[in-house]
């Protein structure tokens, strides 16, 4: 690639061989012979990265389905062939309000909690503990009895950056749908079902509005007794260390709730931009990833994984690390 110290130096021989032509001083065929390789070198491209902003995912129906379908969902009720998800977070009052009604409401069909918005180190730890046990003593943890923390693997942080990346993956289709109807952006619950007429959405809760969700909810037996793939993820991160390097995109690339390409995909990066990576993840299923935070959400940073063999540095050049 060529440095800017290349083309200042390119910008001298430039005029140098202007001035020399014009006092026929040098040949043109003298001229070739000496400067072939600095020519050639004046027209490779120029590698101008720069710092941006990623860019949101719209999704379809489709692909929302399959984003939950595989989270590290709870799931409250008994199998069923009705299933409907709902990310909650652990703060939330009206997410508290839903939990305690579905377990005395006789419902037909199965809840799935996939915890998310950590926005601080306590819920933090309860999206981690719920992700990583999927046990509805989590829900009870985090809605009811507030008692404290088990220990956890270093798993549980992972399921729980799945879940969350979920979150972010669906917020641009949420915003998009509830404009205009008073809901409000980024309201909790967010409550999924599939319907003869796609998937409904309904974020918030009203306690006397239990038995008026999930009209039209149409069974799905192929996922009654799906694995979630988020699930298969623990213990393919081999390494992971720290790092301070700006790096950049050359053709564009996807950012990961995490270090898989199974993951769900939560911002992109367009062709030529940078942002600073401060961790490298080593896997053993696809290779070494980029961590690129790009938001906070209170005390919570918010960030994607990118393969690093999709990034150069800022002069276009592999990263050495």
């Amino acid at each position: 690639m060529v440095t800017d110290n290349l083309l200042k130096r390119l910008s001298r021989w430039r005029s140098a061989v202007s001035t020399a032509l014009s006092d026929n001083t040098i040949s043109r065929r003298q001229l070739m012979k000496v400067s072939g390789g600095l020519v050639l070198a004046a027209s490779i491209p120029v590698f101008r990265g720069q710092a941006a902003t990623p860019s949101e995912i719209m999704v379809d129906d489709a692909t929302t389905l399959s984003y939950l379908d595989n989270a590290a969902w709870i799931p409250q009720g008994r199998p069923s062939d009705k299933q409907a998800y709902v990310v909650a977070a652990p703060w939330c009052p009206y997410c508290q309000a839903l939990y305690k009604a579905a377990g005395t409401a006789k419902l037909d069909v199965q809840l799935r909690w996939v915890m998310a918005y950590p926005r601080d180190a306590q819920s933090e730890a309860k999206n981690r503990y719920a992700a990583i046990t999927r046990s509805t003593e989590a829900l009870d943890h985090t809605y009811k009895t507030g008692a404290p923390l088990p220990n956890l693997p270093d798993d549980a942080r992972w399921l729980a950056a799945w879940n969350d990346g979920v979150r972010l993956a669906l917020q641009p289709r949420e915003n998009a749908r509830i404009a205009g109807t008073g809901a409000g952006y980024g309201a909790t619950p967010s409550v999924y079902w599939p319907t003869a007429d796609g998937l409904a959405l309904r974020t918030g809760f009203n306690p006397g509005d239990i038995q008026k969700l999930f009209q039209g909810i149409v069974a799905r037996p192929e996922a009654k007794d799906i694995v979630p793939i988020a699930t298969t993820f623990s213990g393919t991160v081999t390494a992971e260390r720290q790092l301070s390097m700006m790096l950049c995109t050359q053709k564009g690339t996807t950012l990961r709730a995490v270090p898989s390409l199974a993951a769900p995909a939560i911002q992109t990066l367009p062709p030529q931009s940078c942002l600073s990576g401060n961790k490298i993840a080593e896997t053993s299923a696809d290779g070494r990833w980029v961590y690129m935070p790009y938001a906070h959400e209170g005390q919570a940073t918010i960030g994607g994984w990118a393969p690093l063999e999709a990034m150069v540095t800022q002069n276009g050049t592999r990263p050495n690390i």
